[in-house]
């Protein structure tokens, strides 16, 4: 029941959604965790479903890399963002195990790897975190991270970190992401302050289980084509030219697939539904596991930040995922995912030679056994990372997103959620409730 939202739980005396005034089919696109969670509250309330994947498998930017290693390492989405939220409560019903081993984060500031502590007394990561802190009471114009690191001096030593807590970790880089965005976020954010991650399992498993019973509503190597809302029906039509008819559709496609027209809508979409799509950002992101033939970072190694092609760095085994810690992920979003691409094979050379520089004496290369590249934007109906605000973007425009087309098109995943969960699985989960809320309510 952690699952199921209060109206949907409560007995009919207390619940005024029990008699759902919606009695028809539901059409979903898209089986990440926004299709997924939208067709399990539908069927609980005996809506028929039927999901629509244009790939091979379900999750969506929830993934695994499995055979690489003695467990299965998620390949998109990772950390659980906060203990309150329905994806917490699911991860926790699925008998999820979180990793509580004290892990350390590590800085390259001035040719040294500081470890948290030892950063702590450095004057210049004491301006940086200054500057991180200041987004949650941002109110000037709105300008990238990286020009109002200009505005307040911060040192060329750490901007490289700045850009990892600002940009990369928000999907993209801080030339292209927006203060004021950052600060909404941080204003709206109610998930709580913990960021979890699973020691016994990989997230894919999770929504497995936990979703199991609406796997097979979900029509696997079908991409949505068109989706024809200007009759009664709503016709969704496939590449193969097959016709679906539903009385409402859930579109949970990426931002960047709506973006790039990969859905024809029958009419276009109203105006502000296509403003919004056209000024959410999102662009190149890729984790890129790194197996190493012995482990050359200190053993309570968490993230690992610093100058190079590479904001992040974490250890992939760490907390008891495995006994064999000798594997590390590389994060990269926005233009560095950007030049990284570019290098082509020179990308892991380059890779490795910045953490050579981290932990010297050539370390990561003669200790390079094998990699894997997961590139986001390679896959056709995903095609990036995650949504970002771009500078100058207005608060309401996700708001403008989730509204409904004439009570017949609806959408959900994370770029819609406007209460600051954005880019989060459980921000996805919440935009599929909203979703679903407004269909039962709806005649």
């Amino acid at each position: 029941m952690l699952l199921l939202p209060s109206f949907l739980q409560s007995c009919k005396k207390e619940n005024p959604y029990d008699d759902t005034q919606f009695k028809g089919s539901v059409g979903i696109v898209g089986a990440g965790a926004a299709g997924l969670y939208a067709a399990y509250l539908l069927s609980q309330k005996g809506i028929n479903v039927q999901i629509f994947e244009a790939s091979d498998r379900i999750g969506g930017r929830i993934r695994s890399l499995t055979g690489f290693s003695d467990f299965d390492i998620d390949l998109g989405a990772e950390t659980i963002h906060g203990e309150h939220s329905a994806w917490y409560d699911l991860v926790r019903k699925q008998n999820g195990v979180f990793i509580t081993s004290d892990l350390k984060d590590y800085y390259y500031i001035n040719d040294q790897l500081l470890d948290e502590d030892q950063a702590a007394s450095n004057p210049d990561f004491a301006a940086v975190s200054a500057a991180f802190d200041a987004i949650s009471t941002y109110t000037e114009s709105d300008i990238p991270p990286s020009a109002y690191a200009n505005t307040v001096n911060l040192p060329e030593s750490v901007r490289p970190i700045f850009n990892a807590w600002t940009g990369n970790e928000n999907g993209t880089d801080y030339n292209r992401i927006g203060m004021s965005g950052l600060y909404q976020a941080d204003q709206l954010w109610s998930a709580g302050v913990e960021n979890l991650m699973l020691q016994n399992s990989d997230l894919l498993t999770v929504i497995e289980s936990a979703f199991s019973s609406v796997l097979s509503k979900v029509t696997l190597e079908t991409p949505i084509s068109s989706i024809d809302y200007s009759t009664g029906k709503v016709k969704l039509t496939d590449t193969n030219g097959v016709v679906y008819e539903k009385d409402r559709v859930i579109v949970t496609s990426s931002i960047k697939v709506l973006f790039d027209q990969v859905i024809d809508f029958i009419p276009n979409l109203p105006p502000l539904h296509l403003q919004a799509i056209n000024t959410l950002g999102m662009g190149d992101g890729l984790k890129i596991i790194l197996k190493f033939n012995e482990a050359f970072w200190p053993a309570n190694t968490g993230s690992v930040i610093g100058p190079g092609p590479v904001p992040e760095f974490w250890t992939t085994a760490s907390g008891g995922r495995s006994d064999n810690n000798n594997l590390l992920t590389a994060f990269v979003n926005g233009e560095n995912a950007e030049s990284l691409i570019a290098l082509g094979d020179a990308m892991i050379p380059a890779i490795l030679a910045q953490l050579d520089t981290f932990f010297g004496n050539n370390v990561a290369t003669t200790n390079y056994a094998d990699h894997f590249i997961m590139n986001w934007a390679d896959l056709p109906y995903i095609r990036g990372a995650y949504s970002y605000p771009k500078p100058g973007m207005a608060p309401e425009t996700r708001g403008l997103l989730k509204e409904p087309v004439q009570n017949k098109i609806y959408f959900a995943g994370e770029a819609a959620h406007d209460g600051g969960h954005h880019g989060t699985v459980h921000g996805a989960m919440e935009s599929a409730l909203s979703a679903v809320t407004k269909i039962l309510t709806t005649a």
